[in-house]
């Protein structure tokens, strides 16, 4: 292989850029002393369709190899026979890619074989694409007079992805101003054009692209490099060099287009301010570094931040209540595209709000930007790069292999000092980004203003859409197709059911698993004032971590569900000595930011619950003084009485609210059902469950601006004066003294010197279970559910042994009944150690919720006598998978906050790891026994379902 070498100042690390002279694949390797090692191969999978082939594919490959023959053999069940951190492959518009990382060097390259075979010897079977893809089933395929629908995880995965309206609106958004190339196709696929792809085309497609010429591998950490390579060259050796085919430019447009759409109403939010809209720009070539860069900086100016002149034309205004999903300069293709856009308004402001964006443009081409306002843009690039995250190695490597896609320059890319240095040069001339905004944007006729209204017919239309196709694929068969469809469907259903021979796979031995248990010891002192310190002393690269706690347990339910809001609003309302505006910049001059949160923590017994306000700060250690003024002064000096700051905090928090649901039903459909179980679920159900995302609905039809800014003024209040303060700093130890010190002198107010004059109730109402089912019905194309049961806690006996019984239940129960016969996108068991839950869950699961809840129900009969179905060999990888989770690497932030949040020490991890070795399959039938059939309670959202 030739090699390019070069030293990466940035990133204290050597890189080398290797090209492999048979085939001419492309390998980057940064060589790092860091633990967590990490490799990828990527492939160029542009498309000319929205049939989602490069989505299928990905998943088809995933069902077994030459080598590896398992069905799920990438997926699932490697995941539990080794001990990664990491493997979610990335699918975009252009480019394919498969990632692990992991510390172990046993389990590098054994998943390094695994993830090889994958991808150059996949089996891509029929009755595997038929299963991921899409394909014509009777609804029950033991039964022929049921009727014949689509069925395949794909295809119900992409009818709820853009059943989303933020999802739906920035596809067809992106297909509009990406006409006529290959970023105009949904390379997920459109359900409307899934159903049209074949099994040969699949093939096909995997021939052309998943060829090592095509391919880019990534490596990064500290194992030997020339091993890799000889593993790799091996994989290698069957195959020549191959064209390698550059993606083609966008075609550029000689005049600016409009399009206008409709899309779902929501029925949560106001049905007269549901309109969106977008004006957006193709600009500059991903090949030119400088100019990427200098764009980035350019739009971050215009729309980052309160005192941004976007949020103060589009937001501020009242025009909408956020900025459109597109917004932001977006690279995810070879050519870049930068969008400025509402929504949440009314459709006759369409038109204000366009003329907004033009004028903000306008200005910004004649005055430039403040000098303040870019100094700040700089000191947050200087704080990304010092942040010490254990995800480095994988979120470098994913931008690496997307610019050699590109065809730009992988080690330019890394080597950013240089480009920062010539950008500075830059900006001191007069009038660069007035240059800029008047080439890129203004005089740019590629421009095209993108609208979509809401439809309360939009879902009802989708059905009959499908129900046209499927009808127009059934009246076209004949009867050898009908009984193809027949057999095909018992032969997979036949598939499904046979238990596999998984001995092909590599397992990692439980002996190669550390027997210590990770932890980040805290030091525990006491200032001055009497307020509890926690200390945490680590490598930080000179940034400094503080979190500060108050105990909220007291609050009522109404407080509860207030809570989130009034987090929010510290930092979006401004002060009494500084607008909005000025605050956020401030901010950002100083800090890395400041948040606010609140959560609930069992005790690690089970037996005393409490619920906590977190505000969390993070700066340069030659700012800590100014952070922790700027801390204060959000805390005691908020501005209340910015009416309109606080109905756009309260329009913003309703709306994305609402929009996490169709991404995140799942977890909503588990907060639901557990609600219902314990306290602190309750708890975390109104903090951030559809408890919540109901009431900030309601509060924002129904309430008195004033009369909310005077309930969470005195919220606040209480949240901060009512229990002692306890702080966490995670920092290097020079700059330990200076935070006591600011401790000492600063925040005797929090000290409770004095007693409070809020009532602080100790006599907090007994929880009482509900065993009952949930329902919120959605238009969402596709369900999220959820069962769940009661059971213990993180240190009893039985928590390890409930840990395995999640993981047996997810894959060998649940994957298959759930997604390969069920056609959910995903689904499976979950133990909850903290909160003593154990969850079945379903996601993007396809209509039709009893199917799945049946499921769950034989699954406990399944679970009771799970010593039939799965032996010590399962035991072993389940065990592996608990494992692997719970010694995932941490960020430096990330040290000690367990202990800090859940007051988890070293005695309580080391038990439940000591006894989690020791988990027999006889311990996971009892506590199967014991606990899944005790009273359960339930959730769907999406379809209606009776009482």
């Amino acid at each position: 292989m030739d090699d390019q070498t070069r030293f990466l100042k940035d990133y204290d690390c050597e890189s080398q850029w290797f090209k492999h002279s048979r085939t001419g694949a492309d390998w980057i390797h940064l060589k790092k002393s860091d633990t967590n090692n990490v490799f990828m191969v990527g492939f160029q999978t542009d498309v000319t369709d929205s049939t989602g082939v490069p989505h299928i594919l990905e998943h088809t490959t995933l069902c077994g190899s030459k080598r590896y023959p398992a069905r799920d053999g990438l997926s699932i069940h490697p995941l539990n026979r080794l001990y990664c951190e990491s493997n979610t492959i990335v699918k975009c518009d252009d480019l394919t890619v498969y990632p692990f990382s992991t510390e172990n060097k046993t389990d590098y390259y054994n998943l390094m074989n695994v993830y090889m075979d994958a991808v150059f010897a996949p089996r891509l079977r029929r009755l595997d694409f038929m299963q991921e893809g899409w394909r014509l089933e009777h609804e029950n395929p033991r039964d022929s007079s049921t009727p014949i629908i689509f069925k395949g995880v794909v295809y119900n995965e992409m009818k709820g992805a853009l059943a989303d309206t933020n999802s739906l609106f920035h596809t067809r958004h992106q297909q509009a101003l990406y006409r006529d190339s290959t970023y105009a196709h949904v390379s997920g696929g459109d359900p409307e054009n899934i159903t049209d792809l074949t099994h040969e085309q699949l093939l096909q497609f995997h021939a052309k692209n998943y060829h090592p010429s095509n391919a880019r591998f990534f490596t990064y950490g500290s194992f030997p490099l020339e091993e890799q390579m000889q593993k790799v060259d091996e994989k290698l050796s069957g195959f020549s060099s191959s064209s390698r085919h550059s993606l083609e430019d966008v075609p550029r447009w000689n005049e600016p287009k409009t399009i206008q759409a409709v899309g779902p109403l929501d029925p949560m939010g106001d049905p007269l301010k549901q309109s969106r809209v977008a004006v957006s720009y193709l600009t500059n070539s991903e090949k030119n570094l400088e100019e990427s860069l200098s764009m980035r900086i350019l739009v971050n100016l215009l729309t980052d931040g309160a005192a941004s002149p976007m949020y103060t034309s589009l937001i501020e205004s009242g025009l909408g209540s956020d900025y459109a999903p597109t917004t932001g300069h977006s690279q995810f293709a070879c050519r870049a595209s930068t969008s400025f856009g509402l929504t949440g308004m009314e459709s006759k402001n369409i038109p204000v709000a366009i003329e907004s964006i033009q004028y903000v443009l306008e200005k910004a081409a004649q005055t430039g930007f403040p000098e303040n306002r870019i100094n700040n843009i700089f000191h947050q690039i200087e704080l990304g790069l010092k942040h010490r995250t254990a995800s480095f190695g994988m979120n470098l490597g994913w931008n690496i292999i997307r610019t050699m896609i590109h065809g730009g320059n992988p080690l330019d890319a890394m080597d950013t000092a240089p480009s920062l240095a010539k950008l500075k040069s830059d900006l001191s001339q007069p009038g660069f980004l007035q240059n800029l905004v008047e080439t890129q944007l203004l005089s740019n006729p590629h421009r095209l203003t993108y609208i979509m209204n809401p439809d309360a017919g939009y879902p009802a239309s989708l059905i009959e859409k499908e129900s046209q196709r499927l009808a127009k694929h059934v009246d076209a068969l004949t009867d050898s197709d009908r009984e193809n469809i027949k057999s095909d469907g018992l032969e997979l259903l036949k598939l499904q059911e046979t238990k596999e021979d998984l001995s092909c796979l590599p397992c990692l031995s439980l002996s190669a698993v550390k027997k210590q248990a990770s932890f980040y010891p805290l030091k525990i002192t006491q200032s001055a004032n009497g307020i509890k310190q926690f200390w945490r002393e680590t490598q930080t690269n000179g940034v400094s971590y503080v979190y500060l706690k108050w105990d909220v347990t007291y609050l009522s339910d109404r407080e509860k569900l207030l809570a989130p809001l009034m987090c929010n609003s510290l930092t979006s309302l401004g002060t009494h000595s500084k607008s909005l505006g000025e605050l956020d910049e401030t901010i950002r001059a100083h800090t890395a930011g400041i948040s606010a949160s609140v959560f609930s923590s069992p005790s690690i017994d089970g037996d005393s619950p409490r619920d906590y306000l977190v505000l969390n700060a993070s700066a340069l250690d030659s700012n800590i003084d100014a952070m922790y003024n700027l801390v204060l002064e959000v805390l005691q000096t908020t501005n209340w009485a910015a009416y309109d700051n606080l109905n756009i905090a309260l329009m913003s928090s309703a709306a994305g609210a609402a929009n996490s649901v169709p991404n995140s039903g799942h977890a909503y459909a588990i907060k639901a059902a557990a609600g219902l179980l314990k306290r602190t679920c309750y708890s975390s159900e109104l903090f951030g469950g559809m408890h919540q995302v109901e009431f900030l609905d309601q509060l924002l039809k129904q309430t008195e601006i004033p009369a909310l800014a005077k309930e969470l003024e005195t919220l606040a209040k209480k949240m901060i004066q009512t229990s002692p303060l306890e702080v966490l700093v995670v920092s290097g130890s020079q700059s330990v003294d200076r935070h006591s010190h600011i401790h000492d002198q600063s925040f005797s107010c929090f000290a409770q010197s004095k007693p409070s004059t809020f009532s602080n109730s100790s006599d907090i109402v007994d929880f009482v279970p509900k065993y009952e089912m949930r329902n919120y019905p959605m238009d969402l194309g596709v369900n999220f559910t959820a069962r769940s049961v009661s059971t213990v806690s993180y240190v009893h006996p039985d928590a390890a042994s409930l840990k395995v019984l999640a993981s047996l239940m997810s894959t060998h129960y649940m994957h298959r009944e759930l997604r390969e016969k069920g056609g959910a996108y995903g689904g499976g068991a979950s133990y909850n150690t903290l909160d003593g839950v154990l969850s079945f869950m379903s996601y993007r699961d396809p209509p039709g919720a009893k199917r799945t809840l049946d499921a769950y129900e034989r699954s406990v009969a399944w679970a009771c006598e799970i010593t039939k179905h799965v032996g010590n060999e399962e035991l072993d990888q389940a065990k592996l998978e608990a494992f692997r989770n719970m010694d995932k690497p941490v960020d430096a932030a990330g040290e000690g906050l367990t202990q800090f949040q859940y007051g988890l020490d070293l005695f309580a991890l080391q038990a439940h790891r000591d006894a989690l070795f020791k988990v027999t399959m006889q311990d996971v039938e009892r506590v199967a026994k014991i606990y899944l059939q005790r009273p359960c309670a339930m959730s769907v959202i999406g379809e209606k379902v009776s009482a």
